[in-house]
């Protein structure tokens, strides 16, 4: 993979070429058309922009696809560990540390057939660092493929059952299962607006079609989706009002991409440019939700919230617990006034907290207050289809949360400046 120089010494892997080559000013898309296929072909490798006149959209997606397989023909194998790795890294910063040199070997086969990057490699060849940019195209693919019968089962259930071959770094909250559920729920909500005729697998897809898994989708949807019907504030008038509040509040992530920071800090120090409004909007454009870093206090993600009257982004915060039970009132810590957040503006948002090491039978709370421009505060304790109704849509998928939960070292985050999810070896 590196050719051996006369000192022995490795060369450097080449990877100046860098992403977003064609971006657009963000100032010049419409968030209406953030899905379309115009926009997102973009962003990411230019390889999707360059073939804009040799192959029509669809016929580029399933190339996406194929190219995360690692298969001119596309197929999907049932216990390979490459496609298995492909699909979750890419969109839910899947971190693996690794030490076997029959699993570095499948590293490097990962880095030539199935889309992983290899960023550097250290002289003596011994610790690599490989990743996946934000790349929604890329995105869109995995998510087709998770989508497919058994595919999500079985990388879950894989991954759970191979801790003896590859250590991953752990997740103490639960960061990566919890990545995992709120992406699958949007995945969920997704399909269900998409007419079958407008599938962006269908071959009449135009470069201004919406790409299914990048699409904008209700936030009062999504949540009743993620916790249910019931999970508003107690009291009719109450709930409508709250509903009111939120009915022109959208979420379109289709990936997870990982801060290397603590938010509104650069190298270590207070931003003092940093702008909440083009920060959260920089991710929606891209459709990518953000893993915070490690040491950010308050909060572990944030999903950007796009209010199509108000034509402001805001944001939904949330916070992952796992080996220590909390209470309801948790929640109420999250404040987006902290000095290592500072995303204060009138445009209401959510706070949420995920428990989800409270034994069964678990249960969700929520409050709202209007101050702050408004907060849906959302408690969850507990990790069943009572709490997460969207557990229920797939055979297995409960069950394989709570495997993920009860592994906890399975799962784990890298961090990375660019957004990619990146795995380091050392051997």
């Amino acid at each position: 993979m590196y050719p051996e120089s006369a000192d022995a010494r490795s060369f450097e892997p080449f990877c100046s070429l860098g992403c977003d080559q064609f971006n657009s000013s963000q100032t010049l898309v419409n968030p209406r058309e953030i899905a379309t296929y115009r926009h997102l072909q973009c962003l990411g490798r230019p390889l999707w922009k360059s073939l804009e006149d040799g192959l029509p959209p669809w016929q580029v997606l399933q190339l996406a696809k194929r190219k995360l397989y690692g298969s001119a023909k596309a197929g999907y194998k049932p216990g390979s560990w490459y496609q298995y790795i492909a699909v979750l890294s890419q969109r839910i910063c899947l971190a693996l540390d690794l030490h076997d040199p029959d699993v570095l070997k499948q590293l490097d086969a990962t880095v030539a057939d199935n889309m992983r990057v290899c960023l550097t490699a250290s002289e003596s060849r011994r610790t690599y660092i490989t990743g996946y940019p934000s790349e929604p195209i890329l995105s869109n693919a995995a998510a087709q493929i998770w989508h497919e019968p058994e595919v999500l089962h079985e990388a879950l259930e894989y991954l759970a059952s191979t801790l003896n071959e590859c250590i991953v770094r752990p997740s103490r909250h639960g960061e990566t299962v919890s990545r995992a559920m709120w992406q699958i729920c949007k995945d969920s909500c997704a399909r269900d607006l998409e007419p079958e005729q407008d599938s962006d697998q269908n071959e009449a897809l135009s470069p201004d079609g919406l790409l299914t898994y990048c699409r904008f989708v209700p936030l009062v949807s999504f949540l009743e989706k993620m916790f249910g019907a019931e999970f508003w504030p107690e009291g009719e008038e109450v709930r409508a009002a709250v509903k009111a509040v939120y009915k022109n509040a959208f979420v379109n992530f289709s990936h997870w991409s990982a801060m290397g920071e603590k938010i509104a800090t650069i190298e270590g120090l207070e931003d003092p440019d940093f702008d909440p409004q083009a920060w959260t909007r920089a991710h929606g454009y891209r459709t990518s939700a953000v893993q915070c870093h490690s040491t950010q206090e308050l909060v572990t993600k944030m999903i950007p919230i796009y209010f199509d009257d108000l034509g402001s982004w805001s944001q939904l915060f949330a916070s992952d617990r796992l080996s220590e039970p909390g209470a309801p009132t948790d929640v109420g810590s999250i404040d987006r006034a902290h000095k290592h957040i500072r995303c204060t503006s009138p445009v209401p948002w959510v706070a949420v907290v995920l428990d989800l090491g409270v034994p069964d039978p678990g249960f969700v709370r929520s409050t709202y207050t209007p101050q702050d421009g408004g907060c849906l505060r959302i408690y969850a304790a507990g990790l069943n289809s009572a709490i997460f109704p969207f557990l229920k849509e797939q055979q297995h998928l409960e069950a394989d949360i709570k495997r993920e939960v009860l592994e906890q070292g399975c799962f784990g985050i890298s961090s990375s400046r660019s957004g990619s999810s990146r795995s380091e070896l050392h051997l």
